[in-house]
């Protein structure tokens, strides 16, 4: 199961928790596009400042947020500051390593 940008408030967390535990489904494996909030900015330059700000602390609470509430998961960092097909091979090759076990 793959979901993007889930959970993103609390109750959809405890939503989810409740299903895995129900389901006795394995734990969640996330995977989190690291860039540092400089290279953010810049790639959004043309952008309304003062919503690339808001949106890089959402994404900062809610990345907090997610590894507090699911401490069991698997968090797989992937390097985002790279081209756009070296970032999707990390990622191929980070699932195929996690869902091998």
């Amino acid at each position: 199961m793959l979901l993007d940008g889930y959970p993103a408030t609390k109750n959809h967390a405890d939503f989810l928790s409740e299903v895995v535990s129900k389901k006795g489904l394995t734990k969640p494996l996330i995977l989190l596009l690291d860039v540092p909030d400089e290279v953010v900015r810049q790639r959004l330059k043309d952008q309304d400042p003062q919503q690339v700000e808001q949106d890089l602390k959402d994404y900062h609470r809610e990345m907090d947020f997610i590894a507090v509430y699911f401490p069991q998961a698997d968090i797989a960092k992937v390097d985002g500051d790279q081209r756009p097909d070296a970032v999707f091979g990390e990622i191929q090759q980070t699932l195929d390593q996690r869902l091998k076990k």
